[in-house]
């Protein structure tokens, strides 16, 4: 193949084989002795960086729409730890449709400060939730251009998740936020177990920062629980432990540490529970108490969703974890949970 050839308009093309694919891009030089050699010793040095591993596309060609196509191949040949994805920031200048979103540039350089030095797929749900606290404390900042900043932002990260193979991030439904009923937050949490008898706060509490099911959490034992990995690993299924649930089962540790379960009775025996009086009657009242009437056993695992989001943890991991795996009530959640203007 050679590697230079002249197009039907008589401009030079500079043709590439990288990585078992064929790439064209034309250069408009005209067909001459002069550009030829121009060409030639470009060609050299893309072979040489080639070989050195050091060859970046856009920056011979930041214009040419095979960069996306070449980072897509790239990611499929180099592990995910060596990649070196680009940042936040890099993305949306070069690789993005800027044109779909007519955001302010306040808000754009908001965006940027916070999470645009942040490599595109190491974006999680603390990142999104500090852009959001940002948002909240910026005077004249309307609800629909916060919307749209983040539409804009869970975008961005959609399409590099589609470019360079990592976890696509949730879907951003604005539509969801009409709906009543926001998901508990950490101090709706707090609030609500101040009011639950003192036996069954540390009950509800760890329900509430894993996610699982009461059954699965009774039957915990201190013999699944991995302290350097910061999980339990139950039945072929990783439960991941998140910060202040280590910080609860710390404490829990030290009343039950030498029995079996994690939750026993006074004999040392696992904790048998009337789950129809907690339920029904131990957790609605709390609510009431709390200030918030009305709202069945079902808000704990919505508030879960919520809490593991902002730990760090991936649609997947949570999908796993609380057993939801209806994906859209997982963006139905996530989407009115950043958008709560109360907050």
């Amino acid at each position: 193949m050679r590697a230079i050839i002249r197009d039907t308009e008589g401009k030079l093309t500079l043709r590439l084989k990288m990585l078992g694919c064929r790439f064209s891009e034309s250069t408009g030089y005209a067909d001459s002795t002069e550009n030829r050699l121009r060409l030639k010793n470009k060609y050299q040095q893309i072979q040489k960086e080639l070989h050195q591993g050091t060859f970046d596309y856009m920056l011979h060609f930041p214009h040419s729409r095979n960069v996306s196509m070449f980072n897509a191949l790239q990611s499929r040949f180099i592990s995910p730890g060596w990649r070196g994805l680009p940042t936040f920031e890099s993305f949306y200048n070069h690789q993005f449709d800027r044109a779909r979103y007519k955001l302010p540039s306040k808000l754009i350089y908001l965006t940027m400060g916070c999470i645009g030095k942040e490599k595109v797929d190491e974006i999680l749900g603390f990142h999104l939730m500090k852009l959001i606290e940002v948002l909240r404390t910026v005077l004249n900042i309307s609800q629909r251009d916060r919307r749209d900043t983040i539409a804009m932002v869970i975008d961005v990260l959609d399409c590099a998740a589609l470019t360079y193979v990592f976890p696509r991030p949730f879907q951003f439904k604005p539509d969801f936020s009409a709906l009543s009923g926001f998901p508990l937050t950490h101090g709706d949490m707090l609030s609500i177990a101040h009011h639950f008898p003192v036996k069954y706060r540390e009950y509800f509490l760890l329900q509430y920062y894993l996610g699982i099911s009461a059954s699965e959490l009774l039957t915990l034992k201190w013999a699944d629980y991995d302290l350097q990995a910061s999980l339990f690993r139950v039945a072929g299924r990783e439960i991941n432990v998140v910060p202040y649930a280590r910080r609860l089962l710390f404490v829990q540790m030290k009343k039950t540490g030498n029995y079996q379960h994690v939750f026993t009775d006074t004999q040392g025996k696992r904790l048998r529970i009337n789950l129809a009086w907690l339920y029904k009657e131990c957790w609605p009242k709390a609510c009431a108490h709390a200030g918030f009437p009305g709202i069945g056993a079902s808000a704990l695992r919505r508030g879960s969703v919520v809490y593991l989001f902002e730990s760090g943890l991936s649609v997947n991991q949570i999908c796993s974890q609380t057993g939801m795996f209806y994906r859209p009530a997982i963006h139905r959640i996530l989407t009115q949970h950043l958008l709560n203007p109360q907050e």
